[in-house]
């Protein structure tokens, strides 16, 4: 699979980890510009965000291989999980300094050129592949676009159907998590 050869390119254990975020959340580059590591619950694999496009809160959520290149991660960094540094920073010069949109996206094509695959890699891919990934593991479009934050349509979505955490962790468990 593409994804597993993806991650040969993971030449730090900053890279590795940004994988297996994207992997699991399925956020924007800006969404993930912006997360503290204080934001993450360890032990439910869980991180509440704020979505740059649906401006709304919302859940995402980490499988135990996201959640184990992670602690590694902040531990090599010298840094615990109650940290309120930024979750991805640069590597060189100032590293409490949040990578940027840009850096996140330089970071995936760096490691993707490394990897060798030949199709284009770039952050918003994940989320195509998680969303593809949910309906062929039997999830609907919809269960997709939750999991994904996209707003419901329709005057039925709008003002009567509520959305809860339990079904955005349900999603994930059931086809997004590492099998």
């Amino acid at each position: 699979e593409e994804v597993e050869q993806l991650k040969t390119g993971c030449k730090t254990k900053r890279d590795r980890a940004l994988i297996e975020w994207l992997r699991c959340t399925a956020m924007r580059k800006g969404e993930v510009a912006g997360v503290r590591i204080n934001q993450i619950n360890w032990k439910q694999g869980k991180v509440t965000i704020y979505g740059s496009k649906g401006h709304a809160f919302r859940t995402v959520c980490l499988d135990a291989i996201a959640l184990k290149y992670l602690r590694e991660y902040i531990e090599e960094r010298g840094l615990d999980e109650g940290s309120s540094q930024p979750l991805f920073t640069h590597i060189k010069g100032d590293q409490s300094r949040a990578l940027t949109k840009a850096g996140i996206y330089s970071e995936v094509k760096r490691i993707a050129s490394a990897s060798g695959l030949s199709r284009r890699v770039y952050p918003h891919l994940f989320r195509k592949t998680t969303a593809t990934n949910i309906v062929r593991r039997g999830g609907t479009d919809s269960d997709a676009g939750i999991y994904l934050g996209h707003k419901l349509k329709g005057v039925a979505a709008e003002h009567y159907v509520a959305r809860s955490d339990d079904t955005t962790i349900k999603i994930f468990r059931e086809y997004v998590a590492a099998i």
